[in-house]
């Protein structure tokens, strides 16, 4: 039985205040006001994307530039997308002669990944969907992203997200991944919904492969909360001044990734207290200083 609920959106126009245009990066790359990828910062400090894009315009911070590891991870997810075409066309991935070796196997390795889960959800289910770095949408204005490869079969949907860095990444309430499977989960009405995430540069080493099955329900829970979060910080688009923003923004360990680290009046208080809890302030000792001994002679 299929579900007639559909994906909470916003047209633009809709409300009135005019919705931000997209973020354009040094490649000429668009990405949402609210990029899924930074979820955990949006969510944990509603204001901070709308805070950042001011402090963009007002030049008091420079717009983010892409890093050498970013560009090698778009440039991973570029010949994975190609190889997993290729593969399906029955067409070799091992003649390519441009681009960086292990970057290129890395890619291959994953697309060999992604393309093994298809066919053997195709063994089980016969006539399977899927997908490739194809556009999630929450909201059209202000939340969507890449989604990097999904298939649908036997009444489970599978979402793959390749993530190419170091730092070991968890799936289960990662909202990035559950912001990428919101609206292909009301589009086929799956019972089950499997995250997974292809991570072979983990430091925790192991299984490139880590995944979390949601039920239906748990599935429809989440996206609700991320509908009402997405309203909340959507609604901070659109103010006169940063100043506006400052009294709401919320201070905590996201802070670390956000670039308005440096200026943020409660990040730098938080910072202030962590640093306070940690070292000795000096002048607030409540010792007594010890007099000296005289030296002898």
């Amino acid at each position: 039985m299929r579900r007639s609920t559909t994906a909470h959106r916003h047209q633009s126009g809709s409300g009135k205040v005019k919705p931000p245009a997209p973020i354009v990066d040094e490649s000429g790359n668009e990405h949402a006001p609210l990029p899924p990828s930074a979820s955990s910062r949006w969510i944990a400090c509603p204001p901070s994307m709308a805070y950042v894009r001011m402090l963009v315009e007002a030049k008091i911070i420079k717009k983010r530039v892409s890093g050498d590891a970013a560009k090698r991870g778009t440039r991973i997810h570029k010949w994975g997308e190609q190889f997993i075409k290729w593969t399906q066309l029955g067409k070799s991935t091992n003649g390519v002669k441009d681009g960086d070796a292990d970057e290129k196997q890395e890619a291959r390795d994953y697309a060999e990944f992604c393309v093994d889960q298809l066919e053997r959800a195709r063994i089980i289910s016969g006539n399977v969907l899927y997908g490739v770095e194809d556009r999630a949408i929450v909201d059209a204005d202000y939340c969507w992203g890449s989604r990097d490869f999904w298939f649908f079969g036997y009444e489970r949907l599978s979402m793959v997200d390749l993530k190419s860095g170091r730092e070991p990444v968890v799936v289960e309430g990662n909202t990035q991944l559950l912001i990428y499977v919101i609206d292909k989960f009301y589009e086929l009405a799956p019972d089950e919904v499997e995250l997974i995430i292809w991570q072979p540069n983990s430091d925790e080493g192991g299984d490139p492969a880590k995944s979390f099955v949601y039920t239906a329900s748990e599935i429809s829970a989440h996206a609700r909360k991320i509908n009402g979060y997405v309203e909340r910080a959507r609604g901070w688009f659109g103010r006169r001044s940063y100043k506006d923003l400052e009294d709401a923004l919320v201070a905590g360990d996201h802070c670390g990734w956000c670039d308005a680290l440096g200026v943020c009046p409660k990040a730098r208080r938080y910072a202030k207290d962590i640093s306070a809890g940690v070292f000795d302030v000096i002048g607030e000792s409540t010792e007594r200083p010890r007099k000296k001994k005289r030296e002898a002679r």
